[in-house]
C-alpha cells in the first residue's frame, strides 16, 4: 500500500496542476482548449464510439480480440489492476468527442498496451500447449502471419505516406502566416493545434460551438471588421456544412484561397471572398503541393 500511495501521489498532483493551468487559462478547471467538460463528454458518445472503436480494432488489429483470455491463463492480482486500468481508459474515451478516422484509436493506446501484455500471455499459453518438436515453426509462422498482416493493413490505411500527408500542414500554415491579417480569426478543428502555433491568430474551434453561438460569433467578428478564414480538412467539410447548415459561411460555395495536399486536402476560406465571389468577381486560389 505504501508503495501504491507513493506512486499515484505525483500522478494525483500533477491532475491538481492541471487543473489550476485550466482555471487560469480557460476560466475554470473543468474547461480546456477544447471547450468544456459537458461539451466534450456525454452518455450520448458511448455507442458511437464503441461501434467506432470496435470497428477500427478489427480492421487494424484484430489479435488485440484475445486480450481477455490473457486474464484466465494467468490469474493474478497484478494482471486484474492492469485489466482494470485498460477498462478505465477505455470507459474515459468511451463518453469522449466522437470523432470519424481511424487514427484516433491511438487515444486507446494505453489500454492497448495492457491488451498487447495480455495477448501476449495468451499466446505463450497457446504456445506451451504445442509439441516441442513443432514449435519453433509454429512461432516463427505466427509471427510472420501477424506482421504480414500489420504490413498490409499500414499500406492499405496510407500509414508509410504520413510524411507526404502531414506535410500540407506545415504547407498551410506557413501560407496563413504570410496571409493572414494581424486581426484574422480562424475557424478549425483539426488543424486548430497546428494554425495557431504556426500563425499565432486566434482561433474559433467548430465543432466546440453550437450553431447559435456560431453565428454570433461570426456576426460579431464582421462587425468589429475581424477578418474571418475557415481552415478545414478534407473530412472535415461535410460534417461543418452538415452542422452549421443555413449559415453562409457553411456553404463553402467559394473558391479556397489555398488549397494544399494530394492524397489529404486541407483548404482554407477567406469569409470575405464569398460576397466578391457571388457579386461575379474572379476569386482565385493557391494550390500547394
Amino acid at each position: 500500500m505504501p508503495g501504491s500511495i507513493g506512486f499515484s501521489l505525483p500522478v494525483a498532483l500533477a491532475g491538481l496542476f492541471l487543473a489550476w493551468i485550466h482555471w487560469q487559462w480557460y476560466g475554470s478547471p473543468l474547461r480546456s482548449g477544447y471547450g468544456t467538460a459537458a461539451e466534450l463528454f456525454a452518455l450520448s458518445n458511448i455507442v458511437p464510439n464503441a461501434t467506432r472503436y470496435l470497428t477500427w480494432l478489427v480492421d487494424t488489429a484484430p489479435l488485440f480480440l484475445a486480450a481477455p483470455l490473457g486474464l484466465f491463463a494467468v490469474r493474478t492480482r497484478q494482471t486484474a489492476w492492469l485489466a482494470a486500468f485498460a477498462v478505465l481508459v477505455v470507459s474515459a474515451y468511451l463518453v469522449y468527442f466522437v470523432f470519424d478516422d481511424w487514427s484516433y484509436l491511438r487515444f486507446l493506446l494505453p489500454a492497448l498496451a495492457v491488451g498487447a501484455v495480455l495477448v501476449g500471455v495468451t499466446g505463450a499459453a497457446i504456445i506451451s500447449r504445442i509439441p516441442i518438436a513443432v514449435r519453433a515453426v509454429t512461432v516463427f509462422a505466427m509471427v510472420l502471419a501477424i506482421a504480414a498482416f500489420g504490413f498490409a493493413r499500414a499500406r492499405a490505411l496510407d500509414t508509410f505516406q504520413l510524411a507526404d500527408q502531414n506535410q500540407r500542414v506545415s504547407q498551410v500554415g506557413g501560407y496563413l502566416n504570410s496571409a493572414l491579417p494581424v486581426s484574422a480569426v480562424v475557424v478549425s478543428g483539426e488543424e486548430s493545434g497546428a494554425v495557431r502555433f504556426a500563425t499565432g491568430r486566434p482561433i474559433l474551434r467548430w465543432e466546440a460551438a453550437s450553431p447559435d453561438d456560431f453565428a454570433r460569433a461570426i456576426a460579431a467578428l464582421e462587425v468589429s471588421g475581424r477578418s474571418v478564414w475557415i481552415l478545414l480538412d478534407a473530412w472535415e467539410e461535410p460534417l461543418f456544412r452538415a452542422k452549421f447548415a443555413g449559415h453562409p459561411a457553411a456553404a463553402l460555395d467559394w473558391p479556397p484561397e489555398v488549397d494544399a495536399g494530394e492524397t489529404h486536402r486541407t483548404r482554407a476560406w477567406n469569409l470575405s471572398d464569398r460576397e466578391r465571389f457571388l457579386k461575379g468577381e474572379r476569386v482565385t486560389s493557391d494550390r500547394l503541393r
